[in-house]
């Protein structure tokens, strides 16, 4: 007997970078953008929030059948992508030798492999030594494009020095060398907050892109491509219920279809009953990553989201910024469903909090309203206490 491994496993098991093309889908337009900064050669930076799939971008985009179908002959361009997370802490050289060795592994078996080779067996591996190297590289013909993913990590150490950036931006203009950088924040405001390290003329050379919420249209791509391609493809009641819980959220999009593949009656739709298995299954997968974005937002940030009809222009920039408002009929909306519903909960905790304060005692030095701490109280009169 025969057992087609394709449908029996879940697709919806990605919850990091996604490295096989077979498994991503949408993005088209970015997609585009950054091909087109490939041939210019032009520098771009993605900037977006945690599971936005900024990691997953930047991966597809080295991808050899990608690069094809683009127009892109693979065997001139090598794609070098470095998750510099891993560097929060390491040397200049041994990001250089990180540089090179990820060349190494992808140059064809010749010389120019084998000298690389050599140069990073003998140790350290300096700037000029690498410039020498890639260069030689470009002389032969070969594009190379660095996709740095994670940048902040570099921002943030104190032993990547300003002439670093410098280095980094002659590389781009010499060599023409591509530079893909990925973070949540913005190359304009990781240099002012790390000013030490950063230096402003590097963030010039590069164009932002900011990798939001997807398209409606992508959402649908990943839950009707991944599970057609599982066998048997969600229909469209199912895909509705998908998009209404998790929203055009890509990381989300994975979770609610990992709940509605493997609950029973893929392919059809479900019964009330199992709808709501789905939809406790999903939320309580949510639940850690709802409260983790939560935990991050400040006090004007939060009060924003438990009020979005009242909520300032300000406010509504800053949350769609972050990915976490959408337009629903031309009024700002939380991006899912079911985040919705882990809002209109801390919304009642909020109330509940404050109703238990107001019947339980005057004095309210200590306690914890919403996102705000009384410290102690500054005057009192009429019918009005005031409280810092």
């Amino acid at each position: 007997m025969v057992i087609n491994m394709s449908q029996i496993r879940n697709p919806f098991f990605n919850r990091h970078r996604i490295t096989d093309p077979a498994y991503f889908f949408g993005r088209a337009r970015e997609l585009e953008r950054l091909y087109s900064a490939v041939a210019t050669p032009q520098c771009v930076a993605l900037v977006g929030e945690r599971k936005m799939g900024k990691s997953s971008l930047l991966t597809h985009v080295a991808c050899p059948a990608v690069l094809e179908s683009f127009g892109f002959d693979p065997a001139l361009h090598l794609c070098v992508y470095l998750d510099l997370e891993g560097l929060s802490s390491a040397r200049r050289d041994d990001f250089w030798a990180e540089v090179l060795d990820s060349v190494a592994t992808q140059l064809p078996p010749g010389d120019m492999s084998q000298t690389l080779q050599r140069q990073l067996d003998a140790g350290e591996v300096r700037f000029l030594t690498a410039r020498r190297s890639l260069r030689r590289i470009r002389d032969t013909g070969l594009e190379i494009v660095l996709m740095l993913d994670e940048f902040e990590s570099l921002a943030r150490n104190g032993q990547f020095e300003p002439d670093f950036y410098g280095e980094l931006r002659s590389l781009a203009g010499e060599l023409g060398l591509v530079l893909l950088t990925a973070s949540k924040r913005s190359l304009y405001d990781l240099t002012y907050e790390n000013a030490s390290t950063l230096a402003s003329p590097f963030f010039n050379i590069f164009s932002e892109m900011p990798i939001n919420l997807m398209s409606e249209t992508d959402a649908r791509q990943i839950l009707t491509g991944l599970s057609q391609n599982a066998g048997v493809g969600f229909c469209d009641d199912e895909v509705n219920l998908g998009l209404e819980l998790a929203g055009p959220h890509p990381f989300f999009v994975q979770v609610v279809g990992t709940h509605l593949f493997e609950t029973p009656g893929r392919g059809a739709s479900r019964p009330p009953e199992i709808r709501e298995v789905i939809r406790k299954r999903f939320a309580a997968e949510a639940e850690d990553h709802y409260r983790y974005i939560w935990a991050s937002l400040d006090s004007s940030e939060q009060s924003g989201l438990l009020s979005l009809s009242h909520a300032s222009d300000a406010q509504l920039k800053g949350l769609r910024a972050k990915s976490l408002v959408r337009e629903i009929e031309g009024r700002p909306a939380p991006f899912g469903g079911a985040f919705a519903a882990f809002l209109e909960r801390e919304r009642h905790k909020q109330q509940s909090t404050l109703g238990e304060i107001g019947g339980a005692s005057s004095d309210l030095t200590g306690k914890t309203l919403g996102a705000y701490r009384v410290l102690e109280p500054l005057g009192r009169g009429g019918m009005a206490e005031v409280y810092k």
